[in-house]
């Protein structure tokens, strides 16, 4: 999924028709801020997500290499900026 994607999914999840929409729709700014905040953290997930699943170890593809990712080390929460 690429930035807009995941900006557009959740805006119509937010009952909007996009996030042009949300944007522009009469809500108050603290309103607005958080879910620019909630859409941050989503691409923050994303990118973990990708993240373990191209992970390299020593320049080498980790299939290749014999070794495993632990993918979950990644994607943890912990690891997202809050």
């Amino acid at each position: 999924m690429n930035l807009e994607q995941i900006k557009n999914n959740y805006a119509v999840s937010q009952g909007y028709k996009s996030w042009f929409n949300l944007l522009c729709s009469a809500l108050p700014n603290t309103t607005k801020s958080r879910y620019i905040n909630e859409v941050m953290i989503l691409v923050q997930k994303e990118c973990l997500k990708r993240a373990s699943e191209n992970a390299y170890l020593n320049g080498s593809e980790y299939s290749r290499c014999g070794c495993e990712i632990n993918k979950e080390s990644i994607t943890n929460e912990i690891n997202i900026i809050k």
